[in-house]
């Protein structure tokens, strides 16, 4: 069972909104309940393997964007833009994760794991924005590209534009932050409108870019099309599956971030 208050080591009672990580079972971990100290158990184990590989594996994907010079293409860029919020991912959030899921296993209650808790809820908060917006730049990266071939394909200053726009996502997050100290409600409903606009704008990039992919899978089966455009339409095929496998790991993180309800003041 899960008790509806928290009392600190001072004796002093919280809510039970204000220092559990697991709203959406309740309360705060009550060691009689095992199937909720197994479940938070087992989600602990996962954040401490998968950490290291979060850190490696995107470190990996930001090194070797940035020294091979076949690899700087458009969207692998934003592929390293998004890499790099998945390292702080791993550099801070999940540690601070980790943290808190094993002081709530131990029935902490302090003034201290509230800081912590609050602060890891905020930091998440603001990597998981950045990451959506990055998706959301890559799908609509993907989806200019591929109804403009010719202009996108004379642009300018690419790389330039598209780290601008990583920048700018950036800004975004960091402003929505902002936004939440000042009040959470308003920072409530306007991610809730922001994030449903972006998530509207995102699942038409992609139905649009792939809706084109395949009849240009059907004009290059029925006509004559010279090996170079074969291997150029390849490749914008391998860019879309890299952008629909980053989308769908956003849109997990979007909807486990969505869980958590913001603490209380």
């Amino acid at each position: 069972m899960y008790s509806s208050t928290a009392t600190s080591q001072n004796g002093s009672a919280k809510p039970a909104d204000e220092c559990d990580m697991s709203h959406v079972l309740g309360g705060n971990l009550d060691p009689e309940n095992s199937t909720a100290f197994i479940a938070i158990t087992l989600l602990t184990v996962i954040a401490i393997a998968s950490c290291p590989f979060t850190i490696l594996l995107n470190a990996l994907v930001i090194v070797a964007v940035n020294t091979k010079p076949r690899l700087k293409t458009s969207s692998n860029i934003l592929v390293g833009c998004l890499a790099v919020t998945d390292v702080f991912m791993g550099l801070f959030a999940q540690p601070m994760y980790i943290a808190c899921r094993t002081l709530n296993l131990h029935g902490d209650t302090s003034d201290e794991y509230c800081t912590l808790l609050r602060l890891t809820r905020n930091i998440i908060r603001l990597l998981a924005a950045s990451s959506i917006l990055h998706v959301f730049i890559m799908s609509f990266e993907r989806y200019y590209a591929i109804k403009n071939v010719l202009t996108y394909t004379a642009m300018r200053n690419k790389t330039r534009k598209l780290l601008g726009s990583s920048a700018l996502a950036w800004i975004a997050a960091i402003a929505g932050a902002v936004l939440q100290a000042f009040s959470i409600k308003v920072f409530i409903t306007f991610t809730s409108i922001l994030l449903s606009v972006i998530l509207a704008v995102i699942i038409f990039c992609q139905v649009g870019v792939y809706s084109e992919t395949r009849r240009h899978v059907k004009c290059i089966a029925a006509q004559q099309v010279s090996l170079e455009a074969r291997k150029k339409f390849s490749k914008e095929k391998k860019a879309l599956k890299l952008t629909s496998c980053a989308e769908a790991v956003s849109r997990c993180v979007c909807a486990n971030f969505a869980k958590e309800k913001p603490p209380t003041s």
